[in-house]
């Protein structure tokens, strides 16, 4: 679902000096500058992720206030105090929620814009370097899967599922010889 950039929910306030081709190299930066950030929570950071997540991807229904909290379990309240600190120090540049939507204005530094023009860069670089035989032509490696693994994977859940068997069979321990008897329920009501 995509749609124009005045309609998208989370973008950057600014991009001067950056192209549209940046933005993702923006978003990890500027989520990584946030993780480092001493003042960051657990709940920011996981907030900053799925906003940045939603920029690569955007669909409405991932700014949803009740899909944030089903996905990453942050609520309003949370959500609410992680953007007054981003926007305090200088990480948004605004927000808005209205009814169950969220709207923000990310804010780059530029110190982060030098960032991603010399990653950026740096990158460009190192992809004229690379030789075609050794380019993946935009194509991501996944491991197929492997014949060996998924009998040894079946091999060991087998053997656990006869571990745990065997182990709820065992006989109990006697009890002591000097240890006074007990009841047949430990819960039972004093007489």
């Amino acid at each position: 679902m995509s749609h124009s950039i005045e309609q998208r929910r989370v973008r950057f306030d600014s991009i001067e000096g950056l192209s549209r081709e940046h933005l993702g190299t923006a978003g990890e930066i500027w989520l990584s500058d946030l993780c480092l950030a001493p003042w960051a929570s657990r709940e920011m950071m996981r907030l900053g992720a799925h906003l940045v997540g939603y920029m690569a991807s955007p669909d409405p229904r991932l700014v949803k206030l009740q899909h944030i909290d089903a996905v990453i379990q942050v609520t309003r309240e949370e959500i609410k105090t992680a953007l007054r600190l981003m926007k305090l120090f200088g990480a948004a540049a605004a927000f808005s929620i209205d009814q169950d939507e969220l709207r923000v204005a990310l804010h780059l530094t530029s110190l982060q814009r030098l960032k991603i023009l010399e990653t950026v860069g740096r990158l460009d670089q190192l992809l004229r370097t690379v030789s075609p035989d050794t380019a993946s032509n935009g194509q991501r490696w996944v491991p197929p899967p492997s014949i060996c693994e998924e009998a040894r994977d079946e091999a060991s859940d087998n053997a656990l599922r006869a571990r745990l068997k065997r182990d709820s069979l065992q006989v109990r321990p006697a009890p002591l010889a000097n240890a006074p008897e007990r009841q047949a329920s430990v819960f039972r009501p004093r007489p």
